[in-house]
């Protein structure tokens, strides 16, 4: 095959592979399923000591943290999954519970494809914690802000998808060029270089000044 014919197959199967790609990560965007983030805010505050105090902040922190632990441990999320009927490895999968930063609140985010599911999830999750701060000697627990359906939804991000397809079309079209036009070029030099260089290379051509005898007479 020649450079010409190299470079013109190359081309139109690079261009081909890029179409295929980008269209594919497009139709791939637009089948994803729109997801709803909701949110509910729970916040922890010491509970009043036997003797008239209170519990350290310090200590009311950490608390917070465990029941950050309590919310994603397998038995709320079974527990909180028969209340609202949703399967618990779906909760799981759409549950995210952050302890802010040098704070004592906690918030709950649970991602669904419907609205009101994902503000249902979060709020029975918030409920849970509270319910169980009832009984608890250190802390007192409340729910902050409720979650609401949330108005938009808050992915997938298709625009984020789209930009990795196109990425992805643009190294599998230069990949097709480097197989078909690079890859066959760079070998034909090699070959070049040992027939000039290497005596010995397979299928170089002998020249007169390596024959000997007849062989060098004749030629």
């Amino acid at each position: 095959m020649t450079r010409v014919r190299r470079w013109r197959t190359a081309a139109l199967m690079s261009v081909g592979v890029f179409l295929v790609a980008l269209v594919g990560s497009v139709f791939y965007a637009r089948s994803l399923p729109p997801q709803h983030t909701a949110t509910a805010v729970v916040q922890f505050s010491p509970r009043a000591t036997k003797n008239g105090g209170v519990v350290g902040g310090e200590t009311v922190a950490s608390t917070a943290a465990g029941y950050v632990a309590f919310m994603g441990a397998p038995a709320t999320i079974q527990a909180v999954g028969d209340d609202i009927g949703s399967e618990p490895a779906t909760l799981k999968a759409g549950l995210r519970v952050t302890l802010l930063p040098t704070t004592t609140t906690v918030t709950v985010e649970y991602t669904a494809a419907d609205a009101e599911a994902a503000a249902t999830g979060a709020n029975a999750m918030a409920a849970a914690a509270v319910a169980r701060a009832k009984s608890d000697d250190l802390v007192t627990a409340s729910e902050l802000a409720s979650a609401a359906p949330p108005l938009n939804p808050s992915g997938p991000q298709r625009l984020a998808i789209l930009a990795a397809g196109l990425v992805l079309a643009v190294l599998l079209a230069g990949l097709v060029v480097v197989v078909i036009v690079v890859i066959p070029s760079r070998r034909w030099t090699v070959t070049q270089w040992l027939d000039r260089h290497d005596p010995d290379s397979p299928g170089r051509s002998p020249r007169c000044g390596d024959l000997h005898g007849a062989k060098r007479a004749e030629c």
